[in-house]
């Protein structure tokens, strides 16, 4: 679209132009009256508005941000749009409408439908080019994946012999039940091909179904490419093993390059992870293929990043996509991983800038010397290597270390129940520090022994936990219920009695709860104030239904506060005047009297 030419063109009378294969319809914005023009051609469109510039702003009807315009052409120029339209051949027949707007509506849709084909159709040739270049397994490759699995022997067991069946050679064994007794999940070695095996009971199970995931790295023309595959070794009763291998995640690692499959290890339904990336699609955690990994990193950007170090660990669910985004910030995580510290490797993030600069291991973690050989002999993680950074004389010991990456900051009261070794120790046993420390304060405020070892460390921490929340609970109703007959007495004053209503006291506080909950009221929150005698709260009973909750009155300092009925009478459901009749006259004549006394 020659834009320099069509800005040239003024503004007059003429409203419709062509130049070559472009049209261009001037008008005016209908929201500023502005001169602007709209141009279109088969390939692109844009809309050029005077004192503004240009734009790519649909006019469609369904646009989010339309760009709106009126035209006034006379039937001259309304035919030259038409014939415009009519001689496009790429414009389809079915799609063509017989209002202006209509046409350039659909041209621009059509404009932007084939912008998205041509992109699309560049992505699959990219994804296609890169796939090209991933090589199919070896045969020694799925030797390795069978090796890293379970293999299974299925047996029947008929009177005095078992009869078993490898699922990976296809053998068959029999043993007498009294000289080699078998047992469900029992461990051992296959007698035909000696391959390490378990032994499942056909009866009790006929199928098991092993999953893996595992990552390789080859050379290609676009760089280092790391594989990962997903494993499923299907084992049947009687039947020969079944293994499915599939790639599932690529990623080209110098272009930052990312494929996924699809259909979740079929191989057959590649894509880029494009603006959205992989989202949930599960990556970056398998064991990590050792074979060609070194010639493939060999020159490349990640050949000092230590995965051929991180692959001699044969973690069966290594961060390895983790730990090399890590690198690629954070070079220094070679030292780190070299020095052999597994959780510190694991755990640094590429957002992150923990590693300091520096050429010795003890630079790089920020401590000193006798500090680095602590975390390096014990694999002190991210946490503990901050503890150190805090404690530049070295003063905490190991065990203090531990505590204090477990308990964090819960660890100087905890201090006060016990030592810091045992602190460890009984965190190191998966227990959590703020369950722990929430169980010992209310032991303590419950009026336990807290010098014995059953209570400080107790075996299931979360049933005692909850065992004695509830403990306290019932202590606690027990108390305020004690203190709520103490102040029962008091209550008798508010005795009175009409035809109609009469007043009642709470016998227990159970009752004022339930009075709440069947009014679907508050009531029930007001237990601890009535306890301090801040406010009194009694209830109004129709009479001949003493039982049955009526409404509910609030008196302090002998005066009313408030009753409320059902739903606080907000229900469609307004206080009767005989209700409001009866509470004067309590207020006249009980409440009087109790003013007049004090």
């Amino acid at each position: 679209m020659k834009k320099k030419q069509i800005e040239a063109i003024p503004f007059g009378e003429k409203k419709v132009h062509i130049l070559g294969d472009c049209l261009v319809i001037d008008g005016k914005t209908i929201a500023r009256k502005q001169n602007a023009r709209v141009c279109i051609r088969g390939t692109e469109f844009a809309n050029y508005v005077e004192g503004e510039g240009w734009n790519q702003r649909m006019i469609g009807y369904w646009s989010s941000d339309p760009f709106r315009l009126e035209t006034d052409l006379v039937q001259e120029e309304q035919d030259v749009v038409d014939k415009f339209f009519d001689d496009m051949e790429e414009w389809p027949e079915w799609e063509r409408k017989s209002d202006l707007k209509g046409k350039i509506v659909t041209m621009q849709e059509e404009v932007n439908k084939r912008k998205w084909d041509r992109a699309w159709a560049r992505r699959r040739k990219k994804v296609m080019e890169h796939i090209k270049e991933i090589r199919p397994m070896s045969g020694k490759m799925r030797q390795w994946i069978e090796n890293q699995m379970p293999a299974y022997v299925f047996y029947r067991t008929e009177k005095k012999e078992s009869r078993a069946i490898c699922c990976h050679c296809g053998g068959e064994a029999v043993y007498d039940r009294r000289e080699h007794p078998i047992r469900h999940n029992q461990r051992g070695t296959c007698p035909c091909c000696r391959k390490k095996i378990i032994f499942k009971s056909a009866g009790r199970q006929q199928k098991e179904v092993d999953k893996m995931r595992f990552v390789r790295f080859r050379k290609t023309k676009y760089g280092v490419a790391a594989i990962e595959s997903a494993v499923q070794k299907i084992s049947k009763a009687g039947e020969r093993e079944e293994l499915r291998v599939g790639d599932a995640y690529i990623w080209f690692i110098e272009d930052d390059y990312v494929l996924y499959e699809e259909e979740r290890g079929r191989g057959s339904c590649w894509s880029d992870a494009g603006a959205y990336g992989t989202g949930n699609y599960p990556h970056g955690t398998a064991r990590i293929y050792k074979g060609g990994l070194k010639q493939a990193i060999k020159g490349s950007t990640i050949q000092y990043s230590g995965i051929d170090v991180v692959a001699d660990w044969r973690n069966p669910k290594e961060k390895w996509e983790k730990i090399l985004r890590a690198y690629a910030y954070q070079p220094q995580i070679e030292k780190v991983i070299k020095a052999g510290m597994k959780r510190l490797a694991r755990e640094l993030d590429s957002y992150e800038r923990f590693l300091k600069e520096g050429k010795k291991l003890q630079e790089v973690l920020g401590i000193t010397r006798e500090q680095m050989k602590m975390a390096r002999d014990n694999d002190i993680g991210k946490k503990g290597i901050s503890i150190m950074r805090q404690d530049p004389d070295n003063k905490l010991s190991l065990e203090e270390i531990y505590a204090m990456e477990l308990a964090t900051y819960r660890l100087a009261e905890l201090k006060q129940y016990t030592t810091i070794r045992k602190i460890c120790t009984y965190l190191m046993k998966g227990n959590d520090a703020g369950t722990w420390l929430d169980y010992l304060r209310m032991a303590e405020r419950a009026g336990y022994n807290m010098k014995e070892k059953a209570v400080l460390f107790p075996g299931k921490l979360q049933k005692r936990h909850r065992d004695l929340i509830e403990e306290i609970e019932i202590k606690e109703s027990r108390a305020k219920e004690q203190k709520w007959q103490e102040r029962r007495p008091e209550f008798l004053k508010y005795k009175y009695k009409t035809k109609n209503y009469t007043i009642v006291v709470p016998e227990t506080l159970q009752d004022i709860t339930e009075e709440g909950k069947r009014l679907h009221h508050c009531v029930g929150t007001y237990i601890d104030k009535v306890i301090k005698g801040e406010t009194d709260i009694v209830f109004i009973r129709q009479i001949g239904e003493e039982e049955i909750p009526f409404y509910t009155m609030e008196i302090r300092g002998a005066e009313v506060i408030q009753y409320r009925g059902a739903y606080n009478n907000n229900n469609g459901n307004p206080v009767p005047e005989s209700v409001k009749k009866f509470v004067k006259g309590f207020e006249n004549t009980i409440l009087r009297k109790i003013r007049k006394a004090a």
